[in-house]
């Protein structure tokens, strides 16, 4: 059988190892026919190669159904066909020369650049560094993809490149003088750009792939697991953070009911588009192998979360009550709403009270029925998984005991 080589960034990111994942899960009856570049940097105590058989051994083990007897196969796999190669998206130089010609030379038949810095703030600081990593960045590794042998190319955006438009939204969909809500959605367009130009001078057959709002597995075991707590995540752990701190207190933090005076602004109409971090690694892994028509692919429900649904139920696993719902900024802010109006409000405001958006999936309806896989609607019993899982590793929060600080990242 042919050797498939595949060349990923990110894969110490939350897609990015599940896209490894779903690569190796599709590999497992012949794995000696498969060989992977990462190309990614080392943590402050871990070389690259070492953050990467942590990520497999793990958390890649449940994905793959697999016990801890099958560790002697994949420690083998890993240290004979996965290549480790540094780089560093917010340098100067993305790759040196050493770490270079470890790929001169290899044909590569997928490269899936996954890497990103995900901010939705907005200040200088944040846009400088998004401009560094996701345009610049992006722009390193399309220089880095034309001096070698590559066959097809995969950029992975952000279904919210469309910017503020709603209803029916194409895949495709490019605009960059639209208003977006945050300079990550345009630094991610603006890569998309730099793509769509390298496709039309080299040649190399290019795809964009547009994920909405990823949540935790809810295919693949273990149910509710994320390494990375951000988007709704993050702000129920604004919540947990702000309910300590009154308290004073971490321990039995979740059993402790705490009553707010909180007035929350969202569109009662509309809600939040949330895809399974597994769900999207199949489907973007199948458009690659089955040379799914097209150039652009939103990686998404085909249904919104709605607001009223999934906000009640992240405030009450904090164990919080006396919250309730407005459509427009209220008038005498208590401090609490004060503080969060000013603060985690304002970073996602613009996804709370948007109008429905229907991210169209034309173009993957009939991989859906080949495959006989379709998105989890996240319903209740779905959800439920998500946030035990998140309560499980309190929302990405650092805990520690009464008397001692608590530290948040």
């Amino acid at each position: 059988m042919k050797q498939k080589v595949f060349a990923l960034t990110g894969v110490t990111g939350h897609l990015g190892r599940h896209v490894f994942f779903e690569i190796i899960k599709d590999h497992l009856d012949n794995l000696d026919t498969l060989e992977i570049f990462i190309l990614g940097r080392a943590s402050y105590d871990q070389s690259l190669s070492e953050r990467i058989e942590d990520i497999l051994l793990n958390d890649g083990m449940d994905y793959l159904s697999m016990s801890p007897n099958n560790f002697p196969l994949i420690l083998s796999f890993l240290r004979t066909n996965i290549r480790c190669i540094n780089i560093d998206l917010s340098t100067d130089e993305l790759i040196n020369s050493t770490e270079y010609r470890k790929l001169v030379g290899k044909r590569i038949d997928y490269f899936l650049h996954i890497a990103a810095s995900t901010d939705f703030r907005d200040n200088a600081k944040t846009r400088e560094w998004l401009n560094r990593t996701n345009v610049i960045g992006t722009s390193k590794i399309l220089e880095l993809v034309s001096s070698l042998i590559v066959k097809e190319f995969g950029y992975v955006s952000t279904a919210y490149a469309c910017g503020k438009t709603y209803g029916d939204v194409k895949p495709d969909y490019t605009n960059l003088d639209q208003e977006f809500r945050n300079p990550y959605e345009k630094s991610k367009l603006e890569g998309e750009l730099l793509v769509r130009t390298f496709q039309q001078r080299t040649g190399i057959r290019c795809r964009i792939f547009r994920p909405s709002t990823i949540c935790g597995r809810l295919i693949e075991q273990k149910k509710g697991a994320i390494n990375k707590f951000d988007v709704f995540y993050s702000w129920a752990a604004f919540f947990l953070r702000w309910k300590i701190k009154q308290l004073n207190y971490t321990e039995d933090i979740y059993n402790i009911p705490l009553k707010v005076n909180l007035r929350i602004m969202v569109n009662k109409n509309a809600g939040l588009n949330i895809v399974p971090v597994d769900f999207a690694a199949k489907i973007l892994y199948q458009i690659c192998i089955q040379n799914i028509e097209g150039d652009y692919f939103h990686l998404v429900n085909e249904v919104e979360t709605p607001h009223e649904f999934y906000i009640p139920r992240l405030l009450e696993v904090i164990n919080l009550s006396g919250f309730s719902f407005v459509s427009s900024t209220p008038n005498n802010l208590s401090l609490l709403e004060n503080f969060y109006y000013k603060t985690i409000g304002t970073i996602f405001e613009g996804y709370m009270i948007q109008n429905a958006i229907k991210f169209n999936t034309d173009n993957l309806q009939d991989l859906y029925k080949r495959l006989n896989l379709y998105c989890p609607s996240i319903d209740e019993n779905d959800f439920n998984y998500l946030v035990q899982y998140a309560k499980s590793k309190n929302f990405g929060l650092q805990l520690t005991t009464k008397s001692e600080p608590v530290s948040f990242p």
